[in-house]
């Protein structure tokens, strides 16, 4: 038995989120680099004890706003989340290598 057939490696992004003057909103969201932009916007709105606005089906259109996750393409990004802020700054950092492991 090989032991790497058990572990899963996968890359996740560190997404801050905050809001200018307001250090209760920011918070620091672990996300897989393939996340669409909805999960991170449900994450930081669930962190809010706020519910989550999801699209009303996986293969309808993404009405929550566009992040981009690529890190080198720009720093802060600024965006507007309803019922949070007209103004969140977004910035991400990473990728980060983790791993699972499953043990039988």
């Amino acid at each position: 038995m090989n032991l790497s057939e058990h572990v899963h490696v996968t890359w996740a992004l560190h997404v801050e989120m905050s809001v200018t003057d307001r250090p209760d909103l920011t918070r620091v969201i672990g996300v897989p680099r393939d996340a669409p932009s909805y999960w991170i916007v449900e994450a930081y709105r669930l962190s809010l004890g706020l519910e989550p606005e999801t699209p009303d089906s996986e293969d309808g259109p993404d009405h929550s706003p566009l992040i981009d996750l690529v890190s080198w393409r720009g720093n802060t990004q600024r965006v507007s989340i309803p019922g949070v802020a007209d103004v969140v700054d977004v910035t991400i950092s990473g990728p980060f290598e983790t791993s699972s492991r499953i043990w039988w």
